[in-house]
């Protein structure tokens, strides 16, 4: 078992072995991995801070962001529960503004993993599919 202490995501991440067995090929890459995942990559982003004072936060949101804040309904979108996401963002106070980059995890259809970049400061959005999706959905939605 492996426990990653929260900080990084909203909650504390633990993994166990059937969580790494989902690691193995042709398998569904589970929501803990992923968010283990992007602890990581948001402990590294802290870590870059702390060696440069000018570089601006990345925020890594774990993968309930989209079904709990964006998409509760399916395809509708809740301010309330996005301003309620936003505030968590310890590095800039809750002001998504003062970041550099917002990665967002998108479970599709329980098949398939994607990603939602936001480019804060170019006030842009791309979208990243190995499967070539356009992901209009969700682009609309944020």
């Amino acid at each position: 078992v492996l426990k990653l202490q929260s900080g990084a995501l909203e909650a504390d991440v633990t993994l166990n072995g059937e969580h790494m067995a989902s690691l193995k090929p042709r398998e569904w890459l589970v929501d803990q991995v992923m968010n283990a995942y992007m602890f990581r990559l948001q402990e590294r982003d802290n870590g870059r801070r702390e060696l440069d004072s000018f570089r601006r936060p990345c925020h890594f949101y774990s993968t309930f962001f989209m079904t709990t804040a964006l998409l509760p309904q399916g395809s509708s979108y809740s301010h309330a529960n996005v301003r309620t996401w936003s505030r968590k963002i310890i590095s800039t106070n809750g002001d998504i503004f003062g970041l550099d980059k917002l990665f967002i995890p998108v479970n599709i259809k329980d098949s398939h993993w994607t990603l939602v970049v936001a480019f804060i400061s170019e006030k842009r959005l791309q979208y990243y599919d190995s499967m070539g999706g356009s992901g209009t959905q969700y682009l609309e939605a944020l």
